[in-house]
């Protein structure tokens, strides 16, 4: 019994880490994804 739920306890951590590093990558790609935007915005100013 006690071995069951240990398991659905690190599970849970897991299920809990991997959502958070997604969070994690999407809040980057789309900051990523902005600056990328006023990068060539910028360049096309340059020219």
């Amino acid at each position: 019994m006690h071995n069951r739920v240990n398991s659905n306890l690190i599970h849970f951590n897991k299920c809990e880490i991997f959502s958070h590093l997604l969070t994690l990558s999407y809040r980057h790609v789309t900051i990523f994804l902005k600056e990328w935007q006023a990068h060539k915005k910028r360049i096309r100013k340059g020219r």
